[in-house]
């Protein structure tokens, strides 16, 4: 069992892709999101199996163990239902399924079809970007094939795609770029302080390598995760890093881009004044993760890295 935890236009989707098209690997996309919208409104959740009994706070890890376990009549019909079902291979069938069948009836009818992919796939994952690593220690102690992939990119180029969406605005620059680094420092902290007892079980992955070494970095994603890298799967990482081929889905989600042009595009549309604003508040982060800090004479000098050669750890 896999937990891919990062953060809101780190690079999730693009890995994830790489992962979910192993056909040993069944992947669900974005499981919390319906928890979280829920909870900002503090309201219940309806369960199919308890109907509206377990407040919204409580359930988060529990949504993630029965998405890695297969346990899906455990889950809200909210997250059944929702939209990112279809983003994921192994659960578009089951959206399908209940567009042709809405309702709660539908949800039962078509739930063999989710808890089909899952049981019959040697390694489920799921892709979130709304847990965090002490909250991860529970799974970890009761489950102890649950592994974690920590993904991290740049904050200069995080915050910059966040606000591209319209996630951020910049007339708070400094709010969101000490409230980002501050959040993933803390799960970089705990990281640090729980591997020893859980060796061999959390992967710290920078995007950077990911797409500036996509083969030599799947390789190791790989090799941690216990899985075969046939020749489809390298031919696959090829097209999606190269932008190659025809299979952008056309949105904010694509991964079908040039994945070594995309690591540098936040140096050629930021200003220097924000990347200043950045590099000053995420200091301690940068030095845990090798990023390297910008001048106004090195920014648009692209033959200039702004980070160190690293493995993933």
């Amino acid at each position: 069992m896999v937990v891919l935890l990062t953060y809101m236009r780190s690079g999730s989707t693009f890995t994830g892709d790489v992962i979910q098209n192993n056909p040993d690997v069944f992947y669900v996309f974005e499981p919390l999101h319906s928890i979280e919208r829920f909870r900002k409104g503090k309201m219940n959740l309806m369960f199919l199996n308890e109907g509206l009994q377990r407040r919204v706070p409580s359930v988060s890890q529990k949504t993630l163990e029965n998405f890695l376990t297969c346990n899906m009549r455990g889950i809200d019909v909210y997250t059944l239902g929702q939209r990112h079902m279809h983003n994921s291979i192994d659960t578009r069938d089951y959206d399908n399924c209940r567009n042709r069948k809405p309702g709660i009836l539908g949800t039962l009818d078509c739930l063999p079809v989710l808890e089909r992919h899952c049981v019959r796939a040697p390694v489920s994952c799921v892709k979130t970007i709304r847990f965090n690593m002490t909250d991860m220690r529970y799974l970890m102690n009761k489950h102890k094939n649950i592994k974690i992939i920590h993904l991290i990119r740049d904050p200069r180029a995080t915050l910059r795609s966040q606000k591209s969406v319209g996630q951020i605005s910049f007339d708070s620059l400094d709010i969101h770029a000490e409230n980002f680094c501050q959040r993933v420092k803390r799960d970089l902290d705990v990281s640090s302080e729980i591997k020893p007892f859980y060796p061999q079980r959390i992967l710290t992955v920078r995007y950077e390598d990911l797409a500036e070494r996509p083969f030599e970095t799947t390789e190791h994603i790989y090799r941690f995760l216990g899985l075969n890298l046939t020749t489809s799967i390298r031919d696959y990482v090829q097209n999606i890093t190269s932008g190659s081929g025809n299979i952008c889905r056309r949105n904010s989600l694509c991964t079908n881009k040039n994945s070594r042009q995309i690591v540098s595009k936040w140096r050629t549309s930021l200003l220097y004044s924000h990347v200043a604003v950045i590099d000053k508040i995420c200091e301690p982060l940068y030095k845990m993760m090798g990023y390297l800090p910008a001048n106004e004479h090195n920014l648009r000098n692209l033959s200039v890295p702004m980070y160190t050669t690293r493995n993933t750890r």
